[in-house]
């Protein structure tokens, strides 16, 4: 017969196995139904087993990371101008519902980044330059209806040639 798991009979390649799995997005409830515990009994665990807090711990910050340096990178993605590609199918039939052809059509365009996100994303990643320019850009007299090309032109020509601060 199996031995019953206990937080004291965990073993350092039972917590390295959690901390993984917890990493990699899997849910604390599935980690603990496939361990065959609940997961109070895991916290519980955890406050006796400082193994297991350090791990639960360290893969909920790298967790956390993975998700920031995922959105991070999808926001990039989408400030790019990019080809996207649309397929359509279209199919002929015959009276009785049967296929007699098909045809895909691709069709291509080029998809600009929209300018509140880009607004949106040198405000966040970028405030003090964002602020900075948008300061100077009043005392040169342009007013909030304006447009922003310009400011944001300014903002990534600096952030090119190593001008964040």
């Amino acid at each position: 017969m199996a031995k019953r798991l206990t937080y004291k009979n965990l073993d350092d390649k039972m917590i390295k196995d959690i901390k993984a799995r917890r990493v990699n997005g899997e849910t604390i409830e599935s980690i603990c139904n496939s361990v065959g515990i609940s997961t109070s009994t895991l916290y519980n665990w955890s406050k006796r087993n400082e193994k297991l807090a350090e791990a639960l711990e360290d893969a909920e910050e790298l967790s956390s990371k993975r998700v920031v340096l995922t959105a991070t990178a999808a926001l990039v993605e989408r400030l790019k101008t990019r080809e996207v590609k649309e397929i359509s199918i279209t199919e002929t039939r015959d009276s009785n519902g049967r296929l007699l052809k098909t045809q895909t059509t691709t069709k291509t365009r080029t998809v600009e980044p929209d300018s509140n996100l880009i607004t949106f994303a040198l405000q966040r990643m970028l405030p003090k330059l964002w602020d900075q320019l948008a300061v100077q850009r009043l005392d040169q007299g342009a007013d909030e209806s304006s447009d922003y090309g310009e400011l944001i032109d300014s903002i990534i020509y600096k952030a090119k040639n190593g001008g964040l601060k």
